[in-house]
């Protein structure tokens, strides 16, 4: 599929949904952002195509879908509003239109997504569950990874837009494993993180400038990718006294 004008709904502008639909419009994708809160539609007015206080309201036609959202109530919420569409209600024949495909980027428990899927479904609406591995500031600079999981038939429709805001993209089997594959990756992203802040507190009692242990000890063996993203924060502010 090419990105040339193809519209793209992203539901969700806040820091990983905005940056995703920035990334889609300047990959040539036509983008429609949806958002419940002002701040965030204004904030991205003169990034994306257009924006919508509902996905009630998406253009006619936006039938590649995207929900990056705070909560399983929220997603519910949107699953109403894209069911009540009229272009929602199944069609047989062969004048139907294609359905419509959305990727669920969300952290969220498995049983509520299956749940926002049975709902999707039965408005003919098909959906991925497909975290994301990375943070805001990665999101910003494309370096995210997509687990999506679900119909190959379905992932495979997204793949094109997958490309379009991430670095990477697996395709992880059946529908939920997405997530599964998600709660490893934020088990060692925690260890990770904790090393990390113990190792800079460590080089500052041995007497090492912090800065200078991000960049020399990150360029090595002993280096992962929450030292180099989240390192550089932690030695800016390793002067501080501990509490």
């Amino acid at each position: 599929m090419q990105a040339s004008g193809v519209g793209v709904g992203v539901i969700g502008l806040g820091l990983m949904g905005s940056a995703i639909a920035a990334n889609l419009q300047r990959a040539g994708f036509a983008v429609s952002g949806v958002d419940i809160d002002a701040q965030a539609r204004e904030r991205m007015r003169d990034s994306i195509r257009d924006v919508a206080e509902s996905a009630a309201t998406l253009p006619p036609g936006t039938r590649l879908l995207i929900s990056s959202l705070p909560s399983s109530q929220a997603l519910m919420a949107v699953c109403d509003a894209l069911a009540a569409r009229p272009e929602a209600r199944p069609e047989s024949g062969a004048s139907a239109a294609p359905r419509r495909v959305l990727a669920e980027t969300s952290t969220l428990p498995i049983a509520d997504k299956q749940r926002a899927r049975e709902r999707l479904a039965c408005a003919g609406i098909a959906m991925v569950d497909a975290p994301l591995s990375g943070t805001a500031g990665q999101a910003r600079t494309r370096d995210l990874a997509v687990y999506a999981s679900g119909e190959p038939a379905d992932i495979a429709e997204l793949a094109a837009v997958f490309d379009g805001f991430a670095r990477a993209r697996y395709e992880v089997g059946p529908f939920g494993n997405g997530m599964r594959m998600k709660l490893v990756a934020n088990l060692l992203v925690a260890i990770h993180n904790v090393s990390s802040a113990e190792a800079l507190l460590f080089a500052q009692r041995l007497g090492l400038d912090p800065a200078r242990v991000v960049e020399v000890v990150g360029d090595g063996a002993g280096t992962s990718r929450m030292l180099q993203v989240r390192g550089p924060m932690m030695a800016a502010g390793a002067g501080r006294t501990p509490r």
